[in-house]
């Protein structure tokens, strides 16, 4: 890195847009239940329906390292909060006025900005991280908590006032995005993104990011990370309609996603402690196994009847889980940018799957029994748990 960087202003803008995404974000799936009853859409419907936004971007995540490359991160990261914001106040508009097919287009939209900067903000925290003599992953990514709870906390009380969800939407969206948009201004301008301009650096960068789908490691810290967004996307997408589909109230079902980001505020926040403490390979081992435990007693709500517990440990479980993939996907920084891609574009891939696949099964054997997709592939990544041991570079 060529030039003096504040880390402390790097430090709280990239926090600031970890945040704003996740207030944005929290917004949207807290009204879930509403969005599915204003469509008139079914279960399935539904998931069709959610797997939209996964489409839109999965679409832009490709080229995402290229883009971010070339333009570098504070650009993109001001041009996408900027389309995020628009999108999302019209999509607000659209499900109001129970128009599906612009709010279908508007969902579409509302995705590509969203992995934009999914895929900046994490390669910005990992290059940050890296930068430092101890874990700052988790904190950064805390911050994106904090969002998510500050955002469901407010939602649960709009909908208990009444406040309709295309007002809700509107302010969200102006407020939000405005700050997120500042935040966004204030990320450095620096050059740890390597620079691509002879044809040899650019023969080399598509040669990479080919590698990266051949090697070993890449591609199961990519199951392992894959195992635990599928389980965030079931949680944040499904748990609250699940909850309204068996008798609870539309706040319920917004206090109940306000439970499930506490939980994953607080393991966040001792995420750091965590891995300083244990390390990298005990902490996923960890999350795992607090995560299946969460998602069981969840699942088996109709026998038990404790969904707030079971959800309150899926959180817990799940959040360290994707972050410290991240992490192990950026040990080297000279491949970080195709690595970190790798497995952001499969988020996507996890949230095109969980929508559909969660809202199929749900629709023939019902939702609490759908979860056990989630579950089945967290058990599986429980066999190659030593994958996350952090890689030793010159």
């Amino acid at each position: 890195m060529s030039k003096a960087v504040n880390t402390k202003i790097w430090f709280i803008s990239i926090s600031a847009t970890f945040l704003s995404r996740g207030f944005i974000f929290a917004t949207w799936i807290s009204r879930g239940p509403e969005v599915k009853d204003l469509l008139r859409l079914n279960n399935a419907q539904m998931g069709l329906y959610t797997m939209l936004s996964a489409l839109g971007g999965l679409m832009v995540i490709l080229y995402s390292g290229r883009i971010t490359t070339r333009f570098g991160s504070r650009n993109v990261s001001v041009a996408s909060f900027a389309v995020m914001a628009t999108s999302f106040l019209l999509l607000g508009l659209s499900i109001q006025s129970h128009l599906l097919v612009p709010a279908a287009f508007l969902l579409f939209i509302f995705g590509a900005p969203i992995a934009m900067i999914d895929f900046t903000g994490n390669l910005e925290a990992n290059a940050l991280n890296q930068s430092s003599p101890t874990s700052r992953m988790q904190a950064i990514h805390s911050a994106y908590s904090i969002g998510m709870l500050a955002g469901s906390g407010l939602s649960s009380l709009l909908i208990g006032f009444g406040t309709s969800l295309s007002v809700h939407f509107i302010s969200i969206a102006l407020v939000m995005g405005t700050a997120a948009l500042v935040a966004s201004t204030q990320i450095p301008d620096h050059d740890h993104h390597a620079k691509i301009e002879s044809a040899e650096q650019i023969a080399e960068a598509k040669a990479m990011r080919r590698a990266v789908w051949t090697e070993r490691r890449s591609l199961l810290i990519t199951l392992v990370g894959f195992s635990f967004i599928l389980s965030e996307m079931a949680a944040g997408t499904w748990a609250p309609i699940a909850l309204t589909d068996s008798g609870f109230s539309d706040s319920a079902g917004a206090i109940a996603i306000t439970a499930l980001w506490v939980a994953i505020l607080l393991g966040r926040l001792s995420g750091d402690w965590l891995i300083n403490r244990f390390g990298r390979v005990r902490a996923v081992q960890l999350s795992l196994f607090v995560t299946i435990v969460g998602v069981t007693v969840f699942a088996a709500s109709d026998f038990l009847h404790i969904p707030f517990i079971g959800l309150f440990l899926w959180g817990l479980g799940m959040s360290n889980g994707f972050p410290m993939m991240i992490s192990a996907m950026g040990d080297d920084l000279k491949w970080a940018t195709p690595r970190v891609n790798m497995i952001i574009s499969m988020v996507y891939v996890s949230a095109l799957t969980a929508g559909p696949a969660l809202g199929a099964v749900g629709q023939f054997v019902g939702l609490y029994a759908a979860f056990s997709v989630p579950l089945i592939f967290l058990v599986i990544a429980t066999f190659f748990t030593k994958i996350a041991t952090p890689l030793k570079t010159n």
